[in-house]
């Protein structure tokens, strides 16, 4: 019945009294537009040092282990490097190395070396623009909530278990897509660090700006899910308008109304794109 076998997709839960926070959140936010410019997103990420490709060499005998014909493999088997950023809609700051995992101390030193000087610079005082950053447990030390309050930073709220809502996660994806589209991949952690750093100043400003103003829609987009992730939404509303467009397409076809040469279906997304009626189903959805 148009159905297949699909993998279950993964994603954080979300409790039902996250649900309950994450609309309270929303609904407190709902009349916010131009105020999503004056924020400043923030969060760490890690990007992994891709081992190379399997590859053979041609050696003498006797010659297996001659340092040429290595390649260096490591106790964990993987290497990363951790970073931490931030952006509003008017730019970047510096992309940050962070050594092992971060802890209230070297957070307070990112909020008086960078956050404090990039608000004052880019909205005119420490509390110019609203701070957001999630509840990780660096963030919300007491040394650090000490730090932000003598430094006069505005912190936005947050909610738990909400990456779907902070638009940083999308500029941590357009990194690793970077990173992975260069045509040689770094091979250290010194390596991966210096081309993160160049392709993160490399996105450009209207990038962070798009993401800034997709706040509202996303706000209502929580509302509409009851709290719910808001990929669940999308993928619901896709399901359903098609489920109902493929069960009038056949008389549509018939009287001559519609022409579909392929039968929509939501887990074919090649069909998605062949479809002729697919822009006027993403107006429908509001899908950018």
């Amino acid at each position: 019945m148009g159905m297949r076998s699909c993998a279950l997709a993964m994603k954080p839960f979300v409790s039902a009294v996250k649900k309950k926070k994450r609309l309270q959140w929303a609904n407190d936010h709902l009349s916010w537009s131009i105020q999503w410019a004056s924020v400043l997103y923030s969060d760490e990420s890690s990007f992994l040092v891709r081992q190379p490709q399997s590859r053979r060499v041609w050696r003498q005998p006797g010659q297996r282990y001659a340092t040429q014909n290595l390649r260096p493999t490591f106790k964990s088997g993987r290497e990363r490097v951790m970073v931490w950023g931030a952006f509003s809609a008017v730019g970047r700051t510096s992309l940050l190395r962070v050594e092992g995992s971060m802890n209230g101390a070297s957070y307070v030193d990112v909020l008086e070396s960078v956050i404090v000087h990039y608000t004052c610079a880019a909205y005119g005082s420490p509390d110019g623009a609203w701070f957001q950053q999630d509840l990780a447990p660096c963030h919300t030390s007491k040394v650090a909530k000490a730090c932000k309050q003598a430094l006069g930073l505005k912190v936005l709220p947050s909610v738990g278990q909400s990456a779907d809502i902070n638009p940083i996660e999308n500029a941590w994806a357009e990194l690793e897509r970077r990173l992975r589209a260069r045509p040689t991949a770094p091979k250290t952690k010194d390596q991966l660090f210096a081309v993160l750093q160049k392709e993160w100043a490399a996105i450009p400003d209207a990038y962070f700006k798009k993401l800034a103003e997709s706040m509202p829609r996303c706000v209502r987009a929580v509302i509409a899910a009851k709290g719910a992730g808001i990929a669940d939404l999308q993928k619901k509303a896709v399901a359903e308008w098609l489920q109902s467009f493929n069960s009038v397409r056949g008389p549509m076809e018939r009287l001559g109304i519609i022409r579909v040469p392929y039968r929509v279906s939501p887990c074919t997304s090649a069909h998605w794109k062949r479809t002729s009626g697919s822009q006027e189903i993403r107006r429908s959805l509001s899908i950018s």
